[in-house]
């Protein structure tokens, strides 16, 4: 299932607009600070898909 997660649609829309969105293996530039952010935001339900990929857009080198 993981293979084709780039390939997955919800009512004929694309779920994955970039390679950032579904690429594991992405060299990420943050400092430790905003990474521990990133994981505790998460974590605590403030942070949603749509900023995760965002910041991860912002934070790769992809």
């Amino acid at each position: 299932m993981a293979l084709n997660a780039q390939f997955q649609t919800y009512e004929n829309f694309e779920l994955y607009s970039s390679i950032q969105s579904y690429v594991n293996n992405i060299e990420v530039n943050a400092s430790n600070q905003d990474t521990i952010d990133l994981g505790l935001g998460i974590a605590s339900g403030k942070y949603h898909t749509e900023y995760i990929i965002d910041w991860i857009i912002d934070h790769s080198s992809s």
